[in-house]
């Protein structure tokens, strides 16, 4: 219930608060919801490797691993001292 009311908060942010909303959907687990939310940012905002790495886990929460690869290559390829995505490459290429 908190994580839900978190994400109808989050519903009509913009901005930096966009990157808060995407991560609020994830985590209440309206994985489709998130990865539209991340789709927007990723396009408008290219440069910003958390929002790729945090698009690549709503697509790997779903299972789906093609979609997610190239959000988690592109999320190193802007920050490649980024851990997180190192262990999601590697979960990804282990599935």
């Amino acid at each position: 219930a908190e994580a839900r009311e978190a994400l109808a908060r989050a519903r009509f942010s913009v901005g930096r608060s966009s990157v808060d909303a995407g991560l609020a959907a994830r985590d209440a687990g309206a994985l489709r919801e998130a990865i539209v939310l991340l789709e927007r940012l990723v396009s408008e905002a290219p440069e910003h490797a958390a929002s790729w790495w945090l698009l690549g886990t709503a697509y790997a929460g779903l299972g789906e691993a093609e979609e997610a690869l190239p959000c988690f290559e592109k999320a190193k390829a802007l920050d490649p001292a980024a851990g997180d995505v190192d262990r999601a490459l590697g979960r990804v290429y282990l599935a």
